[in-house]
């Protein structure tokens, strides 16, 4: 027994002492061991002064993943975040002075790193963070109808930071923006104009941050609509509180729905038919018709040889609340006629230019698409000859 108790303790001092040697030479670091199976995103952060263009080496850049919080390290203004898992999580950016940047990035990797040959996915983006110094004056907008000289009714003011613009005029052509937040204040202002003023108020801009301001949904003073203006690459707190913009009406295209010569066969006028009202913004002088009937291929010559009457080559009627537009010919009525019902007769309508109702472009008849395809077609086919 005594024996045997022997063997077992010797034994069992071996084996300590073999783990204790094993152990010294094989330690490991477990503080550096991946938290996650598929870590194996990998962000790249670089970070400027969005006033001057200057990098900032002292930022604090971490990511919040669940109750896990993974810090970045730092080489002068570029930072990294290694093992980041497959996820949508927010990226938060703070440094003395400057207003707190907060993002949301998704990271799409999703391999398992413990295996013999994993694939890492980098992720690199650019962030600007702009002082904390708030502006001094509100923002003015003051739109005006360019046709009228008067004040705009009514409309809506947006201004929105751009970020990317930023991003692109401090920094360099190429980088990609980390979208996100700055310091809690909206990317996005949304304010009312009335009798054509609008004020952005100066709490709610980013001092240095470049926007975008849009007037939209305007109206002037009998209730038509203009065209929506934008003033872009504001900067906040630098440049002159105050703006002056005109506006005219939509630069809308006119398109038809239909034409009754699409189908062939004979018609004794033109009718185009629109989806909206419009209106005729040709002088009616320049209005008139040409006869290009074909030559017949026959021999009895049946091409009509019928001209436009030089008082008034053409009338114009618009219907259905002026969604619809016939032109009819009238034909030279001195004597003696050259106009025979029984001959051939093609006539091209000319010099007839249209445009939305309240609209500022006015498009030739002859190049309004119809259904947003093939352009209407002004010739008709008036009659065949009986000869």
């Amino acid at each position: 027994m005594n024996r045997s108790f022997k063997a077992i303790r010797l034994n069992a001092m071996v084996f300590v002492a073999m783990a204790a040697l094993l152990g010294c030479e094989t330690d490991v670091d477990l503080g550096a061991r991946p938290q996650f199976w598929n870590g194996s995103n990998n962000l790249t952060l670089l970070v400027f002064d969005g006033q001057t263009g200057a990098g900032v080496a002292d930022a604090k850049v971490t990511i919040q993943i669940g109750p896990t919080v993974l810090s970045a390290t730092r080489t002068d203004n570029v930072y990294v975040i290694p093992q980041i898992p497959n996820g949508t999580f927010p990226v938060f950016i703070q440094s003395t002075g400057y207003l707190p940047y907060v993002a949301t990035q998704n990271f799409s990797g999703n391999t398992n790193i413990a295996g013999a040959t994993p694939t890492l996915s980098y992720f690199t983006y650019t962030a600007v963070l702009f002082p904390v110094r708030g502006v001094d004056r509100d923002i003015t907008i003051r739109a005006y109808d360019g046709e009228k000289g008067e004040p705009v009714a009514s409309a809506q003011v947006v201004a929105q930071i751009d970020v990317n613009q930023a991003i692109q005029s401090l920094v360099r052509p190429g980088s990609s923006p980390l979208p996100g937040a700055l310091g809690f204040l909206p990317r996005t202002i949304v304010t009312n104009m009335t009798n054509g003023v609008a004020v952005i108020p100066k709490d709610q801009l980013v001092f240095g941050a470049l926007y975008d301001i849009s007037v939209i949904a305007a109206r002037n003073s009998a209730s038509e609509y203009l065209e929506p203006k934008v003033i872009q690459d504001l900067k906040a707190g630098d440049h002159f509180p105050t703006v002056v913009v005109f506006m005219g009406p939509p630069a809308q295209a006119p398109v038809a729905l239909k034409t009754n010569n699409e189908d062939g066969g004979t018609q004794p006028n033109l009718v185009v038919t629109f989806p909206y009202p419009i209106e005729v913004c040709s002088d009616s002088d320049s209005h008139d018709w040409r006869n290009v009937t074909p030559t017949p291929i026959d021999t009895d010559d049946d091409r009509s040889f019928a001209a436009p009457d030089p008082k008034s080559p053409v009338t114009v009627a618009r219907s259905e609340s002026d969604t619809v537009l016939t032109l009819s010919y009238q034909v030279d009525p001195a004597p003696p006629t050259l106009d025979d019902p029984d001959d051939n007769l093609s006539v091209q309508f000319t010099g007839l230019k249209v445009r939305v109702v309240g609209g500022s472009t006015c498009t030739d008849l002859g190049s309004v698409k119809v259904r947003g395809d093939a352009a209407v077609a002004t010739t008709i086919v008036v009659r065949k000859g009986k000869k």
